[in-house]
C-alpha cells in the first residue's frame, strides 16, 4: 500500500496556526460569556418583584447553552458587552425590581459600570462585589439596603463614582486610600457613624463628596478643605462640631454645612474661594460679624446664614453679589437697618431676614422682578411704605406680621395674582383688606 506525504510550506503552517488561534479564542470567549449568562441568570433567582416584566421575560437561561446563543446576553434588557463580547455595564436603573443582589455578580470580571439605583432592592450588599477590579461606576441609590456601608469598596481600585444615598446603611467610613481615581462619592440619607476620616483629603482627583444627613461625629479633618480637586462638599444635617479652616479650594462650587454644631467665626479664607456659587452654613454655632470679603464672592447664588449667633448688620458688601438668588439669614441675632441695596438685587428670588432684631423702612421703589418669597417678620419694621412690596408681581409668599408697621390694610394686595400666602398679624394696621 503506498503512502502518501502532504507537503506543507512555512506559510501554510503558520495559517493552520492562526486558524487553531482563532478557535481557541473563540471558544475561550464563549466560555467566558457563558460564565457572565451564568452570572446574570442567579442574579436573576433573587429577584422577587419584577410588575413591569424587564428582565423576568426578557432574560432566558437558553442564551448559555451554547456559544452562539450566548452571544444573545448581550441583547438582554439593561446589559451592554463590549469587544470582547463581555459583559461590561449592567443597568437597571428605575426597573422597579424588588429582592437581593446575588453574590454571582461578582464573577462578572470585565464589569465597568453597574446601575440598580432607584428599585426595591433589600439586604447586605454581598462582599463579592469586591472581585469587580475593573468597575468604574457604582449606582446603588434609593432601594433599602442594609448593614454596613461596604468596607469592599477600598478594593475597588478602578472606582470613579459611587453613589450610595437613601438606604438604610449604617457602620463608619471606609478606608478609601487606594482609589486614587475616585471623583465622587454620595452616602447621603443613611445612617453612618463615626469620624470622616483624613485620608479622604489625599484623593487627588475627587470632585463631590455628599454625606448629608447621617450621624457622622467629630470635627472635620483640615485635609477636606486642602483639596484642589474638590467642586462640591455636602455634610448637612450630622452631629459634627469643632470650626473649619480653610486652606485651598480653588474649585468648589457647593459647600453645604448646615444643621450641625460648628462653631467659632466664619473663615475669612473661605472668600477666596471664587468659584462659589452656593454656600449653606446656617443652623451652626457660628458666631462674630457676616465678613466684608463676602463681596469677592462674585459668583454666589444661594446664601444660607441663618440660626447661628452673628452680631452686627448686614454688610453693605453684599450688595456686590450681583446673581444673588437667595439671601438667608433667619434668626442670627442682625441688627440695624436693612440696608436699601437689598431691595435693587434684581436677581433675589427669595429673601429670609425673619427673627432679627433688623429696623428701618422699605424704600418706596423696588427693583425685585424676579421677588418670589419674603420673610420680613419678627423685626422692628415701621411705616407704610412697606406695602410697596406689593409691587412685586411674582411673589407667591408675603410674611410681614410681628413688626410695627402703621396705617390702613393695603388694597393692591388684589393685584398680585401669584400671591398665596399673606401674613399682616402682630401690627398697628386699620381697616380691611379690599
Amino acid at each position: 500500500m503506498e503512502t502518501t506525504f502532504i507537503h506543507f510550506t512555512y506559510s501554510d503552517v503558520i495559517l493552520l496556526q492562526f486558524y487553531a488561534y482563532l478557535f481557541l479564542l473563540s471558544a475561550n470567549a464563549s466560555t467566558n460569556l457563558s460564565t457572565d449568562a451564568e452570572a446574570l441568570l442567579a442574579f436573576k433567582s433573587r429577584i422577587t418583584s419584577d410588575p413591569l416584566d424587564k428582565i423576568t421575560r426578557n432574560w432566558s437561561a437558553s442564551a448559555s447553552a451554547s456559544a452562539s446563543a450566548s452571544a444573545s446576553v448581550c441583547s438582554w434588557y439593561g446589559v451592554s458587552c463590549g469587544a470582547r463580547r463581555r459583559v461590561t455595564a449592567l443597568s437597571l436603573y428605575n426597573a422597579s425590581l424588588g429582592g437581593t443582589v446575588a453574590p454571582h455578580l461578582g464573577n462578572l470580571s470585565f464589569l465597568r459600570s453597574l446601575d440598580l439605583g432607584l428599585n426595591r432592592f433589600t439586604g447586605h450588599l454581598p462582599r463579592e462585589l469586591s472581585n469587580l477590579g475593573l468597575l468604574q461606576n457604582i449606582y446603588l441609590d434609593f432601594n433599602n439596603f442594609t448593614g454596613d456601608l461596604p468596607p469592599w469598596l477600598g478594593a475597588l481600585t478602578q472606582l470613579k463614582e459611587a453613589t450610595l444615598q437613601n438606604n438604610s446603611l449604617g457602620g463608619v467610613i471606609p478606608n478609601l486610600l487606594n482609589l486614587s481615581n475616585l471623583e465622587k462619592l454620595d452616602a447621603s440619607y443613611n445612617a453612618i457613624t463615626g469620624n470622616i476620616p483624613k485620608e479622604i483629603g489625599n484623593l487627588s482627583r475627587f470632585k463631590s463628596l455628599d454625606l448629608k444627613y447621617n450621624q457622622l461625629t467629630g470635627s472635620i479633618p483640615s485635609t477636606i478643605f486642602n483639596m484642589s480637586s474638590l467642586e462640591m462638599l455636602d455634610l448637612s444635617a450630622n452631629n459634627l462640631s469643632g470650626k473649619i479652616v480653610i486652606h485651598d479650594l480653588p474649585r468648589l462650587e457647593g459647600l453645604f454645612l448646615s444643621l450641625n454644631q460648628l462653631f467659632g467665626l466664619i473663615p475669612s479664607r473661605l472668600f477666596k474661594c471664587t468659584s462659589l456659587q452656593r454656600l449653606s452654613l446656617s443652623r451652626n454655632q457660628f458666631n462674630g460679624s457676616i465678613p466684608a470679603g463676602i463681596a469677592s464672592l462674585t459668583l454666589l447664588k444661594n446664601l444660607y446664614l441663618g440660626t447661628n449667633n452673628l452680631q452686627g448688620g448686614i454688610p453693605p458688601e453684599i450688595g456686590n453679589l450681583s446673581r444673588l438668588e437667595i439671601l438667608s439669614m433667619a434668626q442670627s441675632s442682625l441688627i440695624g437697618e436693612i440696608p436699601s441695596f437689598i431691595f435693587n438685587m434684581s436677581s433675589l428670588k427669595e429673601i429670609d431676614l425673619g427673627y432679627n432684631s433688623l429696623s428701618g423702612r422699605v424704600p418706596p421703589t423696588l427693583n425685585l422682578p424676579n421677588l418670589e418669597v419674603i420673610f420680613l417678620n419678627s423685626n422692628n419694621l415701621t411705616g407704610e411704605s412697606l406695602f410697596g412690596l406689593l409691587d412685586c408681581r411674582k411673589v407667591r409668599l408675603l410674611q410681614l406680621s410681628e413688626n410695627l408697621l402703621t396705617g390702613p390694610m393695603p388694597k393692591r394686595v388684589g393685584n398680585m395674582s401669584q400671591l398665596r400666602f399673606l401674613f399682616l398679624n402682630e401690627n398697628k394696621l386699620t381697616g380691611m383688606l379690599s
